[in-house]
């Protein structure tokens, strides 16, 4: 994420939609979307006695369908409640060219009169850049991409083979990058799209070789809880690693690849 992200100029407000208590709001096709966006849900009234802290997050959901077949790809994002002076804004990403359904759900019954705000932009995650080194020390990655065997990564089991989806468990960073392989390098990717469906944040190191290690990484980026990032052109065809760094557990990832 670059510094362009937090400048207020970037963003064009798209549109605003008033949400009805107890009701799912199915967002209309006015609202003129873009890849990356940002989302408030401005709570302008509470029950009786109701303070915003006790507002649990909403469910703001972009399902794309094939009819008669099936779901082919979901995106869900946690919104929080904000209010004046305590506004909050959500980071969310799609592919506005394809045709989701959006719905707004989960709204809590302490909220009487509240809008679902967009705030479309030009910017795309894929253009972020590497982390600085302040906040965090990626020496680790890059030494274990050096030292690791091509044996070792030649043998990861997580290489997607003629499936177009799945869901991949990214794992804090063990200094093997045998161990963090979502995608092997495959010349016949189209398109590859990758969704973090869980609640911490990932990132993911996009290689124009991981088999050989013949190049550095060319991308390291964070992908937050509920983010997207579509990787399109001669960069899908690369290797790509999606792992976490600091905490415990996993993350969950869904993989969508266009061949």
């Amino acid at each position: 994420m670059t510094l362009e992200f937090l400048n207020p100029n970037t963003y064009t407000f798209a549109g605003g939609i008033p949400v009805r208590q107890g009701k799912d709001l199915v967002i209309p096709d006015s609202i003129v979307l873009s890849q990356t966006m940002l989302i408030k849900w401005q709570i302008r009234q509470l029950v009786k006695g109701a303070t915003i802290d006790q507002i649990p997050p909403a469910t703001l959901s972009a399902v794309l369908e094939i009819p008669g077949m099936g779901v082919l790809d979901r995106s869900d994002a946690q919104i929080l409640a904000s209010q004046q002076g305590k506004d909050v804004v959500q980071l969310w990403t799609i592919d506005p060219s394809l045709p989701y359904k959006i719905t707004f759900s989960d709204v809590s019954d302490l909220v009487t009169n509240s809008v679902l705000e967009f705030y479309s932009s030009s910017l795309s995650m894929a253009q972020v850049t590497n982390p600085s080194s302040g906040s965090i020390d990626l020496s680790a990655v890059t030494a274990a991409i050096a030292s690791a065997s091509a044996a070792e990564i030649a043998a990861s089991t997580k290489k997607i083979t003629k499936i177009v989806e799945a869901v991949y468990p990214a794992a804090v960073w063990s200094n093997n990058p045998a161990s963090h392989i979502a995608l092997n390098p495959d010349a016949t990717n189209m398109a590859i799209v990758l969704t973090n469906t869980s609640n911490k944040s990932v990132y993911w190191d996009l290689y124009v070789d991981i088999n050989t290690k013949t190049s550095a990484p060319q991308y390291d980026n964070v992908m937050p809880p509920g983010g997207s990032v579509r990787i399109d052109g001669e960069e899908s065809s690369a290797g790509v690693l999606l792992y976490m760094i600091g905490g415990s557990g996993t993350a969950s990832v869904a993989i969508s690849v266009e061949r």
